[in-house]
Formats: C-alpha cells, sequence, structure tokens
C-alpha cells in the first residue's frame, strides 16, 4: 500500500451491522457527490495537448486516450479555494518527457486541499 492508505479486516457478522454499513456507505457517496458537486464537469476532446494549458478545478472527461507532448506545461489553477482536479479518461493518458504540471494559485496560508485525480478507467497513466 502507498504513503497514507489504510486497511482493515473489519468482518461485519449481524444483519445489523451490514444494514449500518450499507447505511454508513451511502452517506460517505452523498457527502462525496455534494462536495464534487461545486465543481464543473467539462468534456475534452481525445487525443494530444500539445501547448501549455491551464485547468480550473473539476472533473474533466476523456473518450479515448489523452497525450501531453513533451516539453510542455500543465498548469492547474486552483484559484485560492479547495480545489479537486479529476481527470477520467477511458483509454491511456501520456505524459511525453519533460511534461510540468505545476498547481497556481493555492492558499497555502489557510492551507486549503488541492487534489489531482488522473483515472485511465481503460489503460494506464
Amino acid at each position: 500500500m502507498g504513503e497514507g492508505a489504510t486497511s482493515s479486516s473489519e468482518t461485519l457478522s449481524t444483519s445489523e451491522d451490514i444494514e449500518s454499513a450499507g447505511r454508513d456507505g451511502r452517506q460517505d457517496l452523498h457527502e462525496a457527490q455534494e462536495f464534487l458537486g461545486i465543481y464543473k464537469d467539462f468534456s475534452l476532446e481525445p487525443g494530444d495537448i500539445d501547448t501549455d494549458t491551464t485547468f480550473i478545478a473539476g472533473a474533466y472527461r476523456v473518450s479515448g486516450l489523452l497525450t501531453f507532448t513533451a516539453g510542455i506545461t500543465i498548469t492547474l489553477d486552483a484559484q485560492n479555494v479547495a480545489s479537486e482536479f479529476v481527470f477520467n479518461v477511458s483509454n491511456y493518458i501520456t505524459f511525453g518527457e519533460g511534461v510540468k504540471v505545476e498547481v497556481i494559485n493555492a492558499n497555502v496560508i489557510d492551507k486549503k486541499p488541492i487534489s489531482v485525480t488522473w483515472n485511465a478507467t481503460g489503460g494506464y497513466v
């Protein structure tokens, strides 16, 4: 497991335990959906991003592969608030040599959380 990951061997034995776990899971899901709902949902065309590009917080969907050309800078603008950047790609995500990913406008004084997720559902990063 990666740093900060946890695991549990908790066993649910009664129907009451299972029902309670389901209720807790639904609440967690609802809270996550509510949290992510404050961010915009975007669609990107599959293919190459071959120039320096800036993204604002949100969930980005790509139906196909996503390639970042060598030597470019990908800027993630947190806009001084807690920010989630989620890239859901249905194929491969590739980064050419020397691609830089930079987060700007992160509110370090208030320590607002910033999260970046690269999710390749049908391939790999």
